[in-house]
Order: C-alpha cells, then sequence, then structure tokens
C-alpha cells in the first residue's frame, strides 16, 4: 500500500502578518532613510542684447542666453561685458514659476564718462 504524505499547510496567519512587518518596515526604511527632500524652485531666464555677455548671480556665473533652476528667494543679477554699460538688478524667484530677464546694453566709446552706483568707471 502507497501513503500519500501531503504537505504541511502554513498557517496563513503567520505568513500575512510576516509580509505586513517587513512590508512596513521596509516603507518606514525607506522614506526614513533614502528619502530625498525635494525643494521646490523656480527659473530664471536670462537674454541679452549682444548675446554672449556673462552674468552673475551671487556666486553663479553663466553667458546668455541661459536657463537656470534656483531655490526661492531674492537675488541680485549684474550683467557685464567689454565696451558696455554695466547692468544690474535685483529679482525674486517663486516656486514653479520662472522669470524671464531681456537685456539690452548700451555701448559705450572711448572717452565717454560713464557713472556705475556714482563711481566713475
Amino acid at each position: 500500500m502507497n501513503k500519500v504524505v501531503q504537505p504541511k499547510k502554513k498557517d496563513d496567519k503567520n505568513d500575512k502578518g510576516a509580509f505586513v512587518f517587513f512590508g512596513l518596515a521596509g516603507l518606514a526604511a525607506f522614506f526614513l532613510l533614502g528619502k530625498k527632500s525635494i525643494t521646490p524652485s523656480g527659473t530664471i531666464s536670462v537674454t541679452s542684447t549682444p548675446t554672449g555677455v556673462t552674468a552673475f548671480i551671487g556666486t553663479f556665473s553663466a553667458v546668455t542666453p541661459f536657463t537656470k533652476k534656483l531655490a526661492p528667494g531674492t537675488y541680485a543679477i549684474n550683467i557685464s561685458a567689454d565696451g558696455y554699460q554695466n547692468w544690474a538688478d535685483t529679482f525674486t524667484i517663486v516656486a514653479n514659476e520662472t522669470v524671464n530677464i531681456a537685456v539690452v546694453l548700451i555701448p559705450v566709446t572711448p572717452g565717454d564718462v560713464v557713472y556705475d552706483a556714482g563711481i566713475n568707471v
């Protein structure tokens, strides 16, 4: 006579409990250890005439035209090129919005006296 042995049934309650426990532990570890905070940002887009001039925003500098993501806040921008008057202003970045700055630099000729913030340059 052949005897058929049936495998023992697992207790479904224990399996589900382990799954829930490890699933929740994994989610908690992901959020506590692996989650990167996402800081909302805005964008500045700068163009100039002439193109290819240098713009400074804090310690960042770029050649126009350019687009840059920045954290919300107020910034100073300076644009300069040889043979042109310097241009400066401030702008405010708001999360998920774009600030467009279009600058037309004014050329200077030798012998012109240009005052920038009261200083003869």
